[in-house]
């Protein structure tokens, strides 16, 4: 029954090799359409879920009206938001506040250089999200106001390794 099926079929897809042909065509682009819909999807819901409270974070954003009547929002909020939302509100757990350094600097050591992107990050940093730190303590980060923080690939390429790196001295130049 099924070989009489497949038969016809086939016979139909050779008298319309045209009409065939368009038909495999939009089918192919549909599914491709669809799945590359569903991985920018997944993609999108899957960001930052490595923090082990991250059904309790919260990102404020700016908004700011323009001339023409129209709305801007902006990932950005003043400085001290963070301090007084924690101060002031009681369901704020805590509050951190994330400056981008908005360029890249040169990372150097000896005469190995790298480029970097900074960002600059207050105490409750690591309250609130769930990085682990390789080496070092999150109270020494807390004490210590100069210090820095480099992430593992930073280390690898400017240092070839991740360990042993407490107290080392690098250059940040614009």
């Amino acid at each position: 029954m099924f070989k009489n099926y497949f038969k016809t079929a086939w016979r139909n897809l050779i008298k319309d090799k045209q009409f065939s042909f368009l038909n495999l065509i939009g089918l192919a682009t549909g599914l491709a359409c669809v799945l590359l819909i569903y991985l920018w999807v997944n993609d999108e819901l899957s960001i930052d879920k490595f923090n082990t409270n991250d059904s309790q974070l919260y990102e404020a954003m700016k908004t700011s009206p323009t001339g023409d009547g129209n709305v801007l929002t902006f990932p950005s909020t003043p400085g001290l938001l963070a301090q007084s939302m924690q101060r002031d509100l009681p369901e704020v757990a805590y509050a951190t506040a994330v400056r981008p350094g908005y360029q890249t600097g040169i990372l150097s050591i000896n005469n190995k250089r790298i480029k970097a992107s900074s960002e600059f990050v207050d105490r409750n940093f690591f309250s609130i999200f769930s990085y682990n730190i390789i080496e070092g303590s999150r109270s020494t980060f807390e004490s210590n106001k100069y210090g820095v923080l480099i992430s593992d690939k930073v280390a690898n390429k400017l240092f070839n390794t991740k360990q042993n790196l407490v107290g080392k001295t690098v250059d940040w130049s614009k």
